[in-house]
């Protein structure tokens, strides 16, 4: 099949007022140099956000940290360190349940499959739990890659069952298990 573009034999220019009813404006009008150039602007209409929720602005945490946007899918936040201007996961909690969050993290903090809190910061009425920065979560990897052979899949799942071995060997039950729990510490995506 193939697309023939013809050019139109007549041009017509649609005018849709009448000319007798036309009013010049000063721009149009001939020998003015200082005519209005955007003579029918209205006022400016503020932008409208979904559910009336108004996105939020950068926030400082105990001025170390910028607090930005939520992740995809996710609780967590980004935020940067101010005077090292790394990038860091933040993850933020209501002051009544910041221990019982942080008792699981500090029983598996030195795993190496399991990702370490960096700075825990004790606000008024809320708790900021500074974690490393991840690069993307196994859900997505695998989504990507469409298919993993055996011999890339099989270090994955051996670091998966590590980390999910240690919780439980640390009585931290896992209710929700899932490929996008598991987050990569490496651009690489090897860990």
């Amino acid at each position: 099949m193939s697309v023939v573009a013809r050019t139109p034999r007549t041009v017509l220019r649609l005018d849709l007022q009448d000319a007798s009813h036309k009013q010049q404006t000063d721009f149009e009008k001939p020998g003015t140099a200082s005519g209005n150039l955007s003579p029918n602007l209205q006022p400016v209409t503020p932008p409208t956000y979904p559910n009336n929720k108004e996105p939020l602005a950068a926030t400082k945490i105990a001025d170390k940290y910028l607090l930005l946007n939520r992740l995809d899918g996710s609780t967590l936040r980004r935020c940067i360190h101010i005077k090292s201007q790394q990038e860091y996961v933040c993850k933020v909690v209501p002051n009544e349940r910041y221990r019982e969050t942080l008792r699981a993290h500090f029983r598996l903090d030195s795993h190496p499959y399991v990702n370490t809190v960096e700075e825990v910061l004790v606000g008024k009425s809320c708790t900021y739990v500074v974690f490393h920065r991840c690069y993307g979560d196994l859900h997505s990897y695998v989504r990507t890659k469409r298919n993993l052979r055996e011999k890339e899949a099989l270090p994955l799942f051996k670091q998966v069952a590590s980390a999910v071995a240690a919780c439980h060997s640390a009585g931290i039950v896992l209710r929700d298990l899932k490929l996008r729990k598991f987050a990569f510490k490496d651009p690489e995506k090897l860990n």
